[in-house]
C-alpha cells in the first residue's frame, strides 16, 4: 500500500520534518496491512523498524511467569509503538499485539538513523 509525504505530514510526530524529508523516508518505508490479534514484535526482540500505526489500535503487554498478560500501552492511530527501544538500541518491553485490524507504517530504523537522522540530528527530536 502506498503512503504519501503528504499523508505524514499530518501525523503529529511528523510535521515538523521537512517535505523533501518526509519523502526521503517514504523511499525505505512500507504500509502493512495487519489484522485483529496478528503480533507486531515480542517482547525481547530488537527493534528493526520504526512503527507508526496508521489506523486501528495495538497493545502492548508482558508476560509473567504466571502466564497473565499485563497491559502496558494501548496505542491508537497516528501513534508511534515501540519508538524507545529504537532510539535506545534495546529489546522490546513487552508483546505488541493488533486489537484490531489496522495499518502500520514501517520505517527501516537503520536507514532512517544512517541517511537521515546522522545528516540531521533535529529530525530525531522532533519525532520524539
Amino acid at each position: 500500500m502506498k503512503y504519501s509525504s503528504k499523508g505524514i505530514a499530518d501525523l503529529s510526530c511528523f510535521f515538523k520534518i521537512e517535505p523533501l524529508h518526509l519523502k526521503e523516508i517514504l523511499t525505505y518505508s512500507l504500509v502493512k496491512k495487519f489484522e485483529s490479534g496478528d503480533i507486531l514484535f515480542y517482547e525481547g526482540d530488537m527493534p528493526t523498524h520504526l512503527y507508526l500505526l496508521l489506523s486501528g489500535s495495538i497493545k502492548v503487554y508482558k508476560t509473567r511467569p504466571s502466564g497473565v498478560n499485563v497491559i502496558l500501552h494501548t496505542l491508537f492511530s497516528g501513534e508511534m509503538v515501540g519508538e524507545f527501544a529504537n532510539f535506545g538500541n534495546l529489546p522490546y518491553p513487552g508483546t505488541a499485539q493488533f486489537q484490531e485490524n489496522s495499518d502500520v507504517l514501517m520505517i527501516n530504523f537503520e536507514r532512517f538513523k544512517t541517511e537521515l537522522m546522522m545528516a540531521h540530528s533535529d529530525i530525531g527530536y522532533a519525532i520524539i
